[in-house]
């Protein structure tokens, strides 16, 4: 039981290091005394969801906060195991967690539009009726200096996916 103990909290030590030189700030997290896992808060600006579509592109698991708790959890809390595996893949792990979350948070800032030269919006366009608006805004605004003319897309020239509905990707 002592030898555990003292590769445990080796590995605590690593990861809590590794953190330390691969998060972006407002990331924070705990050093456990004991137990298997360290507790992290997101930054304000990261959504859970967007954070683990990123890590899941990174390829490095962690368990979400709330299927932790009986109670309401708290939203941007995450828990990371260091019990497992060995040292260099906690580094490589909080290497990858850190371009997830960097990822993550610039997504969420603010973007210029590229079509409209000082025009500034929330979030990149998703799905084809936010296509259709930003194409009218740019038309509206003497046209997309990026992409060459604007130009209205039809729903009716668009295919059609396997549900039967139309595929803005396709």
């Amino acid at each position: 039981l002592a030898a555990t103990r003292v590769a445990y909290r080796r590995r605590r030590d690593v990861l809590v290091q590794a953190l330390e030189a691969e998060a972006p700030p407002g990331f924070t997290w705990n050093r456990p005394e004991g137990g298997f896992y360290v507790w992290c808060r997101l930054p304000d600006d990261v959504s859970p969801a967007r954070l683990l579509a990123q890590a899941s592109a990174e390829r490095v698991a962690y368990l979400p906060g709330g299927a932790s708790f009986v109670e309401e959890p708290p939203e941007s809390s995450i828990r990371l195991n260091f019990t497992f595996a060995p040292e260099e893949q906690l580094r490589e792990g909080a290497r990858r967690l850190g371009r997830a979350l960097r990822a993550a948070q610039a997504r969420s800032r603010w973007r210029r539009c590229r079509a409209v030269p000082g025009r500034v919006e929330a979030a990149p366009p998703r799905g084809l009726d936010d296509r259709l608006r930003r194409a009218q805004a740019c038309a509206e605004q003497g046209g997309c200096t990026a992409a060459g003319p604007a130009r209205r897309i039809r729903r009716s020239a668009l295919p059609r996916n396997h549900a039967g509905n139309r595929d803005p990707s396709a």
